[in-house]
């Protein structure tokens, strides 16, 4: 299992579905609750970064940012519509799919049905010349911030399908900036779990792998997002607490600062 540096519990992908599964078998969480609490963590931490910027330019007030959220089809995509509905009365949410409800599994479907349920707009921009992607495609140049949920630790490269579609769009029309709130031409990307594409495992990128300003990795964080050339488009990697003690995430023997304990 998971080790110990610096007091941040960092561990392999296999590790960290290790630790869901005994979230749901030894604790009896499910995996719903898992991402609510996963997608709630990282809202609050995108936020809160927010926050800081336009407080340190203009402390009378606090914009509403424009946020365009890019969610792939399989369970990060559902993090980021947990993120969307977090965020809704703090900021101006916008989503971007390439994937159809019905094929997404059963935990990311259902948030992706509660997003929409409570009126996040979702624009499907697989179709060139359409009136929907024209408008996500629109809402993605001008937003603030980007949130890449777009691929999780499952993901196999290359890149295809629906994700290759997002992640094609957030290269052609993303502005990259390293600092939140930079600049009205400039735009902050936020990965969730780790940018879409790397591995993290290896450290490995796909060549549509984003550069991002912030990385919000869920339970642990994971030993790619420390590994070249990955470790060059994380940004600062802030781990989302999952609502699991320290005796739960990591074994007897753990590895602290870089020294093996008994």
């Amino acid at each position: 299992m998971a080790w110990l540096r610096h007091g941040v519990p960092w561990g392999t992908t296999s590790e960290a579905r290790e630790l869901d599964q005994r979230a749901l078998l030894e604790l009896g969480l499910p995996g719903l609750l898992l991402m609510e609490t996963a997608g709630g963590q990282a809202a609050d931490i995108i936020h809160a970064e927010w926050r800081g910027a336009c407080e340190a330019q203009t402390p009378a007030t606090l914009p509403l940012p424009r946020v365009a959220i890019l969610c792939g089809g399989g369970n990060n995509g559902g993090d980021g519509f947990v993120v969307a509905r977090r965020l809704l009365d703090r900021a101006r949410v916008e989503c971007l799919v390439a994937s159809d409800p019905g094929d997404a599994p059963p935990d990311a479907a259902v948030m992706r049905r509660a997003a929409s349920a409570c009126g996040v707009p979702v624009h499907d921009v697989r179709a060139q010349g359409t009136l929907e992607r024209d408008a996500g495609i629109a809402w993605l140049k001008q937003a603030d911030i980007v949130i890449d949920a777009v691929l999780g630790t499952g993901a196999r490269l290359p890149v295809g399908r629906g994700a290759l579609v997002l992640l094609e769009a957030l290269a052609a029309c993303v502005r990259l900036s390293s600092g939140i709130g930079a600049g009205a031409r400039t735009q902050y990307v936020v990965a969730l779990d780790l940018p879409s594409g790397g591995c993290g495992d290896t450290g490995q990128v796909d060549r549509l792998t984003p550069s991002c300003g912030l990385t919000v990795t869920f339970g642990m964080a994971k030993v790619g997002l420390g590994m070249a050339p990955l470790a060059g488009k994380t940004g600062r990697v802030e781990v989302a607490d999952l609502g699991l003690p320290k005796a739960f995430r990591t074994p007897s023997a753990v590895e602290r600062d870089g020294k093996k304990l008994p």
